[in-house]
């Protein structure tokens, strides 16, 4: 039974590699330990475009917090929001327009393991960690 396992194993880890790409491939077994090594993966990962996932609803959610922060201090008299006001109207058109440019998918897919589908049980504060990830 266990070298039925074992053989079991070793077809899905021939597949994997098969389809990873090269370059994954060959940096998969390889961890950078200096921290300088992270700021380099982290810079390819930026300019190869796989950077932050900047959403047109986490966009606008930003700048309600920001026209509501510009409320808060205005009425309390502490400082002059107009900046904030500014800000806040800026990134609120920037994720307007965010909408036409990348619209997002409304079909979503299936995960599916070996043919069958395999549904998430996620809790609420799950889906809001998944959510604030992207």
């Amino acid at each position: 039974m266990p070298e039925k396992y074992r053989e079991e194993i070793e077809e899905i880890l021939k597949h994997a590699e098969e389809a990873m790409p090269k370059e994954r491939a060959t940096s998969a077994g390889k961890r950078p330990n200096t921290s300088s090594g992270r700021s380099s993966n982290l810079l390819s990962r930026f300019s190869s475009g796989g950077g932050l996932k900047i959403s047109a609803g986490k966009l606008m959610l930003a700048s309600f917090a920001l026209l509501l922060l510009a409320l808060i201090l205005g009425a309390s008299g502490l400082a002059s929001p107009v900046i904030l006001v500014v800000a806040g109207l800026v990134l609120f058109v920037i994720a307007y327009a965010l909408l036409f440019v990348r619209p997002t998918s409304t079909a979503g897919y299936e995960k599916r393991w070996r043919g069958r589908l395999i549904e998430d049980n996620l809790s609420l504060w799950e889906r809001f960690k998944r959510w604030l990830r992207g």
